[in-house]
């Protein structure tokens, strides 16, 4: 599905809540949209530290009592990957396996969960999606991916750069040096990664589309799946009492 062509209409906004530096841990636009949407445009994951934990809370704070979320990550080209997990942690109410990297040369496997203490209201119950492109790569690919498989966002845009793997620099020489991948990342739902492949959108869109026309485009189809999922969900657990032993 793609999007229409009135998408490339104007874009109004209600209001302007906040903008941000390009220093702000990556921020630059926060806004609440008309329909009372909230809008984060960020184009990095920066390091988890004190400042940058208050740069987080100040942003999620703004969109706490919106209808629903966008995350804008169509400029984004990663970062800290445990960025994403401290946003994350906003989403979620009960602990939540994100994803887990596998070191080939220690043969072990690093879990990655939200958060359990957080500042700040957690947004359970708030439909959110992510806008992509493909310029969005690594750490921010991470972000969609995972939120796209635990059902918790719908994908709109691009399929994205595809950068899963961890990788290190070896120096041959004054000239010349190797990339060689370390480690991958294995998602918990689908055992894979998007290596290669990107994050795939669940609906399509052009990266230039307008913001406003595509959220009231494709936000009304998102939230009508997300009813016929869980519709679904609840005919599976009334035919469990009649599955065979």
């Amino acid at each position: 599905m793609v999007c229409p062509k009135c998408l490339s209409q104007p874009t109004k906004t209600r209001k302007l809540v906040h903008q941000t530096g390009p220093k702000n841990s990556g921020f630059t636009r926060i806004e609440t949209l008309e329909g009372n949407v909230g809008y984060i445009n960020f184009w990095g994951f920066d390091q988890v530290n004190d400042a940058s934990r208050k740069r987080v809370e100040a942003a999620m704070a703004l969109i706490e009592n919106t209808n629903a979320s966008i995350f804008d990550l169509r400029s984004n080209g990663g970062g800290d990957s445990n960025m994403g997990r401290l946003m994350s942690s906003y989403l979620f109410e009960e602990p939540t396996h994100l994803n887990s990297i596998y070191w080939k040369a220690t043969d072990s496997t690093t879990e990655f969960w939200i958060f359990e203490k957080i500042n700040g209201k957690r947004m359970a119950d708030t439909p959110v999606c992510i806008l992509t492109s493909e310029d969005t790569f690594s750490a921010a690919e991470s972000f969609a991916y995972y939120l796209k498989h635990l059902k918790r966002a719908a994908i709109i845009g691009e399929t994205t750069k595809g950068g899963a793997n961890t990788w290190q620099l070896f120096q041959l020489d004054n000239t010349f040096g190797v990339v060689i991948p370390i480690a991958k990342a294995i998602n918990p739902i689908t055992k894979n990664h998007w290596e290669g492949t990107g994050v795939q959108p669940d609906i399509k869109s052009c990266r230039e589309s307008r913001l406003i026309r595509l959220i009231d485009y494709h936000f009304n189809k998102y939230n009508y799946l997300r009813s016929i999922l869980k519709k679904i969900k609840e005919i599976k657990e009334q035919l469990k009492p009649l599955e065979p032993n």
